[in-house]
């Protein structure tokens, strides 16, 4: 599934599990290095969202 012909009307469980099949696929080829910088982002981006924001979202699951 690309980004041009992404319509989210037309998303099906089978295409998305497809997608994240393929960036995890894309994500263990990346070195070492790239996937520490990686995990760094996503730590920063946790501790500037809002508190209550990330309650909900814990809440959620």
């Amino acid at each position: 599934m690309s980004k041009k012909t992404f319509d989210p009307d037309k998303v099906t469980v089978e295409a998305l599990f497809q997608a994240k099949d393929e960036w995890r696929k894309e994500q263990a080829k990346l070195p070492f290095e790239k996937k520490i910088e990686i995990v760094k982002k996503l730590q920063t981006l946790a501790t500037q969202m809002p508190k209550a924001e990330r309650n909900s979202k814990v809440n959620e699951k």
